[in-house]
């Protein structure tokens, strides 16, 4: 299993782009965005959304590993949001 790579928002909007989902840098508070995909919605009782916080690293290992969750939630697997983070298109 490969390990959660450390990234910032710029990454994490970079992987959701590439995973299709549409970023709308006008409804989030702040720094924060919000990115919605088009089409697949969460399989859990999550909000059909991610909020990306305006932040230059995610230090913390925990929350990186928690919006990773949320993004498999939508229906990818793991390996594939890992690799979007890494940039990798597949």
């Amino acid at each position: 299993m490969p390990r959660i790579p450390v990234y910032g928002c710029k990454e994490l909007e970079r992987a959701l782009v590439i995973l299709g989902f549409e970023i709308d840098s006008d409804r989030g508070k702040g720094g924060h965005k919000l990115a919605k995909h088009p089409t697949l919605k969460p399989v859990r009782g999550q909000a059909p959304y991610i909020t990306i916080k305006g932040l230059k690293e995610y230090a913390s290992a925990d929350f990186r590993s928690m919006v990773v969750k949320e993004i498999v939630s939508f229906g990818f697997t793991r390996d594939r949001v890992i690799a979007a983070l890494n940039g990798e298109t597949l």
